[in-house]
Parts: structure tokens; C-alpha cells; sequence
């Protein structure tokens, strides 16, 4: 059996993001070791994170690995390419596995019934619906028409074959090279490198907050934030029952006045609201507009959740092939075995 283990990576001002999501991680995870990678971390703050974290999770600095790194960092800073280092590490080195998690995450289960999941691909991720609405990434990366792309903010990774193959220091490579073209930082070079090489996540694990219908909290084996955050002062589309559990989670800690926010129920609803007009804006030249109107997220889940089931490759979808029409499943979600009750029925 693979050795597994979960890790975050995160700079001083994530930092306690990622201790308070990995504080959450372990109490439901008692089975799974974890790590965070930082960089150039106050000491002070790491003593911190070692009081309310233990020995369970592992605080590693990588900042000799990330120096010299000469990569697009206009947005997120240096922090989100920490992760491409998990196949150097001394500390990762006896891990056959691993699932990297975002600090904008809350988990909900045991992350245990995700690192055994079969693998048929070095890395298993999550598709970015957000994406299929515009082609833009396509054109910028130069991938084919057509080509998927995932979100990486949940992986679960093949340590083994990255290793093997030097997946993620091509991907370190692509980033330096082709630094002016990686708007989305690591992301987009995790995207080229790993194209044809990954498989699709079921979506519940990677529940991100989008607007064109979401997942529920309640149902979400792992809630990405990747919308308003919880530590916004307006925390948009950030479930109140998700605000009550970050506040249990933070009350004994100096971060609690950072998730003190209400749930922004009405920004949501107008954001939401603000879709109802794609179809109008589709006519006057918007182009991202005309291709998420025929959007459907119920189907696009389901085909997800029965690619994931089954195993697949990640899929290639024509723009705009998320659409209404009931040809585009292939089977009843009531009653086809691929269904998600299975997926719950393990992770409980």
C-alpha cells in the first residue's frame, strides 16, 4: 500500500490560513501525516502553528529551493510554486503519495478515502469549469482546441512517476521559460506539462464556489474557496455554516478576529443574478458570455462525477459543450452504478 500524506504551502501571509485548514485537516485525519511548506516564516508564528498542530503536521522551510526561481509572481507571490518542490524534499522522500490542498480550503471528511484512489495517471485533479467559458488559456498556452484544464487546488499526486519521470521539474522549467504566458502562475505550467497525464477528481473534493450553480456545503467532501474567502471582510459566497465552522476552529487562537465575517448572501445573490444577462451579452460580442449561456452544472457534474468513478482520463470538451440537452449524459444519475452514493458511502 502507497504512503501517503497531505501538505500546504503557503508564505507569511498565508501562513495561518494554512494552519488553521490543516489544524481541520487533522482532526479528521488522524491516519495521514502532513506537512507545510513555507517561506521565510516569522518564528514566532511558527511556534504558534506548533501549539495548536503538534507533531501531527510538519512545518518545512523551503525558501533554498524557491530562491533563484525566476517565475511570474505578480499575484500570488512566490508561495503558490512551493509545491512544485515535493518531489526534492528530504522530508516527502519516503511518500509514494501526496494531496496538496490550497489554504482556501475546508475539509469535511477523512482525507484518507482520497489518497487511495486508484491511479491510472500521475496526478488526479479537478476540472475548472470556470474555464470552459473562455478559451483565452487555449490561445495563451498554445493548447489544442478543445484541451481541459484543471484546477489545482486539490491534486492528488504519484509521487513515484513525478519522481520518476521529473514531471515537476519540467513544470519548474515551463514556469522560468515561459514566465510572461503563466498568468495563472504554476497552474498554467502544471496544465502543459501534465496534459494527457491526468485524471478526473470527483468534483465533491474539490466543491469549488462558482456562480453558475455549486455544489452545497453540507455535500462537499472538501469546500474550495476559490471566490470570497473566509477571512474577507465580505466573505463572498462563503457559506455561513462554513463561518461557523472556521470559528471553531479559530477561537482559541491569535487568528480569530480574521474570520469574524458574515456570509455575503446578498453579493452572492447578485452575482448569481448578473448570469441571468449572458444570453444579452452573448448578442452584443461577449464571447465568454455566449459560451457559459449554455452552460448546464448539474450535467457537467454528473459527467464529471461518472468520469471519476469510472476512472477516465480527463476529458476533452468542444467550447461550449456543456449544454442542456439530456443527450449530453449518458446515463440517469438515479440509478446508473456510477453514481455519487457510492463515493459517500466510502468516505463515511
Amino acid at each position: 500500500m502507497a504512503k501517503a500524506c497531505y501538505f500546504f504551502a503557503a508564505d507569511a501571509t498565508y501562513f495561518p490560513h494554512a494552519v488553521i485548514a490543516a489544524r481541520r485537516v487533522m482532526n479528521l485525519s488522524a491516519s495521514l501525516p502532513g506537512l507545510i511548506l513555507t517561506t521565510k516564516i516569522p518564528q514566532h508564528e511558527i511556534e504558534l502553528a506548533h501549539q495548536f498542530l503538534g507533531k501531527a503536521v510538519q512545518i518545512v522551510d523551503v525558501s533554498a529551493y524557491a530562491e533563484g526561481l525566476n517565475v511570474n509572481t505578480f499575484r500570488l507571490g512566490i508561495a503558490t510554486y512551493l509545491r512544485l518542490f515535493a518531489d526534492m524534499l528530504p522530508e516527502m522522500q519516503t511518500f509514494n503519495r501526496a494531496i496538496y490542498l490550497d489554504c482556501d480550503v475546508i475539509v469535511n471528511v477523512d482525507l484518507a478515502a482520497l489518497a487511495v484512489t486508484e491511479m491510472i495517471a500521475p496526478l488526479v485533479a479537478a476540472h475548472d469549469d470556470q474555464r470552459y467559458f473562455d478559451d483565452e488559456f487555449r490561445k495563451r498556452l498554445s493548447m489544442p482546441a478543445g484541451a481541459p484544464y484543471f484546477n489545482a487546488g486539490v491534486m492528488l499526486l504519484d509521487l513515484d512517476t513525478i519522481r520518476r519521470d521529473r514531471l515537476f521539474e519540467k513544470t519548474r522549467i515551463f514556469a522560468e521559460e515561459q514566465r510572461d504566458i503563466c498568468k495563472q502562475h504554476d497552474q498554467d505550467a502544471l496544465n502543459i506539462v501534465f496534459m494527457n497525464q491526468w485524471q478526473t477528481l470527483h468534483p465533491k473534493w474539490n466543491a469549488m464556489t462558482n456562480f453558475s450553480g455549486h455544489i452545497k456545503y453540507a455535500d462537499a467532501y472538501i469546500r474550495h474557496f476559490s471566490w470570497g474567502k473566509p477571512w474577507w471582510k465580505r466573505p463572498l459566497g462563503v457559506e455561513q455554516q462554513a463561518m461557523n465552522e472556521y470559528y471553531e476552529l479559530t477561537k482559541d487562537t491569535p487568528w480569530a478576529s480574521m474570520y469574524q465575517g458574515k456570509s455575503d448572501h446578498l453579493g452572492f445573490f447578485v452575482k448569481r443574478l448578473g448570469r441571468s444577462f449572458d444570453p444579452l451579452l452573448g448578442l452584443f460580442g461577449d464571447k465568454r458570455a455566449k459560451l457559459r449561456t449554455p452552460y448546464n452544472a448539474f450535467n457537467a457534474q454528473q459527467t464529471q462525477i461518472a468520469d471519476a468513478n469510472s476512472l477516465l482520463l480527463a476529458r476533452w470538451f468542444p467550447e461550449g459543450s456543456w449544454k442542456s440537452d439530456p443527450r449530453q449524459l449518458e446515463f440517469d444519475p438515479a440509478t446508473d452504478p456510477a453514481s455519487t452514493s457510492k463515493l459517500d458511502d466510502a468516505v463515511r
